[in-house]
């Protein structure tokens, strides 16, 4: 199981590294739960806070830091989001002139593409 969680983690290091808060925080926690479950099934009694062990403590540190993590990208996401923002009625101003001025060329492009559309349509291409 061990061994699977490591070609999971280095899986989600190469391709998908915008998994890695969500697989801290699964990882702190089914640990945390499996050993909650153990506990209960090898000893008999409910997991109590006196028994306590480092691993608790590494489980709530991974899932901290995936929550830590996904705090930080949402700030940063908020932050880039209200950044624009302050620009956008400016750009659509300048974009709205683009516009204006090359009203023609826009029209001319237009007919250009859906007569070419209208002539290739039903043939394959090769």
């Amino acid at each position: 199981l061990r061994t699977l969680a490591g070609f999971v983690a280095l899986y989600i290091y190469l391709f998908r590294q915008e998994w890695c808060d969500f697989y801290f925080v699964f990882i702190g926690v089914s640990t945390m739960t499996r050993a909650i479950v153990h506990h209960q099934i090898l000893l008999g009694r409910p997991y109590e806070a006196k028994n306590l062990q480092l691993n608790m403590m590494a489980n709530i540190f991974w899932i901290s830091l995936g929550t830590f993590i996904s705090f930080s990208r949402l700030r940063a996401i908020l932050s880039a989001y209200n950044a624009m923002q302050a620009n956008k009625a400016r750009f659509d101003d300048v974009w709205g002139r683009v516009v204006e001025g090359q009203q023609n060329d826009l029209k001319t492009l237009q007919s250009v593409v859906e007569s070419l559309h209208r002539e290739s349509s039903g043939r394959l291409a090769r």
